[in-house]
């Protein structure tokens, strides 16, 4: 992992100087703070995500949310499950948290294609996605549900409401009884 300490953060603000960075989302923007910059939303093509059959309740996806737990959004995780079921798809170390996962195979470059239309199938099962972090590094797993035909009850730390229109794309808060409500 790359970790800049502030000396080394202040040296590559210098060598940028005002030349434009595009950065790959808002929260980078947030945290690196060069003087020119901009912010790109990643492409999709909404062919890879065909409607889904929405069987399931609500859905949420994250990795441990024992790690980092407030950048995590555990907080808000625990205050809307009090509420309402939320499947979590990911990882818990500590066992704390039940979890899904869909029936992947094998992590192989042969598998690929496949592995994401078995994800895809899988998230489009659910007919709600519930996204709970504070400072995710980017809104694609939102929009990926939202392709999906699911219903996105999401935090609006990171910009959300530039992509998705509040009460009618999605329905955003910061306040985590309200998305309780709202899922």
């Amino acid at each position: 992992r790359f970790i800049l300490d502030g000396k080394a953060f202040r040296a590559l603000h210098d060598f940028v100087g005002d030349h434009t960075v595009v950065l790959n989302s808002h929260t980078a923007a947030i945290e690196w703070g060069f003087p020119y910059q901009r912010a790109i939303i990643h492409g999709f093509d909404p062919a890879d995500y065909p409607l889904g059959k929405r069987e399931k309740g609500a859905i949420s996806i994250t990795t441990d949310l024992s790690h980092r737990a407030y950048y995590r959004g555990a907080d808000i995780y625990r205050t809307i499950t009090k509420r309402i079921p939320v499947d979590l798809l990911g990882k818990d170390d500590t066992g704390t948290y039940p979890t899904v996962a869909p029936p992947l195979l094998p992590g192989t470059p042969e598998n690929a294609l496949r592995n994401f239309k078995i994800y895809v199938d899988f998230i489009g099962q659910y007919s709600v996605y519930v996204h709970h972090c504070i400072l995710p590094p980017n809104p694609r797993a939102r929009a990926e549900a939202v392709l999906s035909g699911l219903a996105l009850v999401s935090t609006n730390f990171h910009g959300e409401s530039d992509v998705f229109e509040n009460g009618t794309e999605a329905l955003l808060s910061n306040d985590p009884e309200e998305l309780a409500g709202m899922a």
